[in-house]
């Protein structure tokens, strides 16, 4: 007996709708799983190929291993060996003397001297001193001056010999009218020409120059001016 028939039959107490409906269910169950093995059975079954396969064990490389650090050498710890303190003892303190103050002597009294040699005389006295120079005579003109001038008498050796030019004579008319130290001041280029004009100059009489009414000498020039006539 079939699965489907015993639940039918064990089934007999359900109404007559409930077992057609169950009875339509396991029908189509049966329907399914007889076209489920009739697809499984047309179905071509391809199985993959596996190739073989070759394991090699690989050793893994090791790294190199370091040397060991080189130990730490550890320096002793020198340890400062204590001071031997020198206890110097104290000397006992030098007894000073105090100084004795003793009161001055009174000054001795030095006899007196007497001095007796004579004074001496005064000093002399400083000597004046030498009056001041009197001031340079002022130079004038002889047109100032009321002179006597003699006439100028041109050398003859002069006037063979055609020199020709101007003497200036410089003199110095003393507080009595006379020329005092007369000189060439500028020369005519020819000695005879000069030597007359000085000779000339020497012969002229003057009045003194009063200022103040004081007479002064003062100091004068002449020119001389040699020119020859013409023939």
């Amino acid at each position: 007996m079939s699965s489907s028939t015993w639940v039918i039959q064990h089934r007999d107490g359900l109404g007559p709708a409930a077992t057609a409906g169950l009875c339509g269910a396991v029908v189509l169950t049966h329907v399914a799983i007889a076209l489920v093995v009739s697809h499984l059975s047309q179905r071509e079954v391809h199985e993959p190929t596996i190739s073989a396969m070759t394991v090699q064990w690989i050793s893994p490389v090791q790294a190199p291993v370091p040397p060991p650090p080189e130990p730490v050498k550890l320096r002793p710890v020198e340890r400062p060996k204590p001071r031997k303190e020198t206890v110097v003892a104290a000397k006992p303190p030098v007894p000073v003397d105090k100084p004795v103050f003793q009161a001055p002597e009174p000054p001795k009294e030095e006899p007196k001297v007497v001095d007796t040699t004579p004074p001496a005389p005064p000093a002399p006295a400083a000597p004046a001193p030498p009056p001041a120079p009197a001031p340079a005579p002022r130079p004038v003109s002889l047109s100032d001056l009321e002179c006597e001038q003699p006439a100028t008498v041109y050398p003859m050796a002069s006037r063979r010999r055609k020199e020709s030019g101007q003497t200036i004579v410089a003199m110095t008319i003393d507080t009595k009218g006379v020329p005092q130290n007369v000189r060439v001041s500028q020369s005519s280029g020819f000695s005879r020409l000069d030597e007359a004009a000085v000779e000339a100059a020497r012969q002229f009489r003057c009045k003194p120059r009063i200022q103040g009414g004081v007479a002064m000498a003062v100091s004068a020039i002449k020119p001389f001016n040699w020119v020859l006539e013409s023939e």
